[in-house]
C-alpha cells in the first residue's frame, strides 16, 4: 500500500505541476497575442518559470510527506545514486513521473484543443537562440546539477523541513528562467517526454533523447558531489575522534 501511495503522489503531483506550467506558457502568449499585444520574451519566460516553480512548491507541501515529491526522474535518479532512494522505489517513481508528465501535457492539449506547440524541449530550429546539440547538453547538465544538488541538501532535513518546498520550487523557477530561452526548459525528463509525445510542431521526439540523457548525467554528477561533501565532514570528525582517543 505504501508503494501505491508513493506512485499516486508522484503521478498526480507531476501531472498537476506540468499541466500548470504548460497551460500558463501557452495561455499567456495566446491571450496577449489575441489582443494584438506583443509578448515580451522576458515576461513570458518569467511567468512560465514561476508557474512551474509554484506548481512544484504546492505539490511538495501536498505530497512531500508521502513520497518526498521528487516530481522529476532526474531528482529521483540523484537520490538513488546517493543512497537515499532504493532502486525499486526509483523505478516506481520514474514510471509515475513519466506517466504524470504525459497525462499533464495531454490534458493541456485536450482542454486547449491544440497540439501544435506544448512547450517541448529542443535545440537548433526548436531553440529560440538556435543552440546546437552540444550546447543544449551543457545547459541541461549544469542546470540539472544545480537543481538536484539543492534538493539533496534541503529535503529530508529537520531544520529545512518548513522552507524546503519553497526552496525547491524557487530553484526550479530559476532553472527555467535560464533554460526556456535556450532549450524550452528541461532538467526534467517527465516534462520533456510529456510535451514531445503530444506536440505536433517541429521534431521534438527526434531530439527527446538529449533531454533524457542530459538531466540524468547532471543528476549523477550532483549525486557524486553530494556524497563527497557528506563524506568530508564525517571523515574529518572520525579523524578528530581518533586523535582524541590517543
Amino acid at each position: 500500500m505504501n508503494t501505491v501511495k508513493k506512485f499516486a503522489a508522484e503521478f498526480v503531483g507531476t501531472a498537476i505541476m506540468i499541466f500548470t506550467g504548460i497551460a500558463v506558457a501557452i495561455s499567456v502568449n495566446t491571450m496577449l497575442s489575441a489582443n494584438s499585444v506583443g509578448v515580451p520574451m522576458g515576461f513570458s519566460v518569467t511567468v512560465t518559470a514561476l508557474a512551474f516553480g509554484l506548481g512544484i512548491t504546492a505539490m511538495y507541501y501536498c505530497f512531500g510527506h508521502i513520497s518526498g515529491a521528487n516530481l522529476n526522474p532526474a531528482v529521483s535518479f540523484g537520490l538513488m545514486l546517493s543512497g537515499k532512494l532504493s532502486p525499486v522505489d526509483f523505478a516506481v517513481y520514474a514510471v509515475a513521473q513519466i506517466g504524470g508528465g504525459i497525462a499533464g501535457a495531454g490534458l493541456v492539449a485536450a482542454i486547449m484543443g491544440t497540439r501544435e506547440t506544448l512547450f517541448s524541449s529542443g535545440y537548433e530550429n526548436m531553440s529560440t537562440f538556435g543552440l546546437e546539440m552540444w550546447q543544449a547538453v551543457i545547459v541541461d547538465v549544469v542546470m540539472t546539477f544545480a537543481l538536484v544538488t539543492v534538493y539533496l541538501n534541503v529535503s529530508g532535513k529537520d531544520d529545512m523541513k518548513n522552507p524546503a518546498g519553497i526552496i525547491y520550487g524557487l530553484t526550479f523557477a530559476a532553472v527555467y528562467m535560464v533554460e526556456i530561452p535556450f532549450t524550452g526548459g528541461s532538467s526534467n525528463p517527465a516534462k520533456s517526454m510529456g510535451a514531445a509525445i503530444w506536440q505536433t510542431n517541429g521534431n521534438p521526439l527526434s531530439q527527446l533523447w538529449v533531454f533524457v540523457a542530459a538531466p540524468l548525467l547532471g543528476a549523477a554528477v550532483a549525486a557524486v558531489f553530494h556524497m563527497l561533501m557528506e563524506y568530508a565532514p564525517k571523515a574529518a570528525e572520525e579523524e578528530k575522534d581518533d586523535h582524541d582517543d590517543l
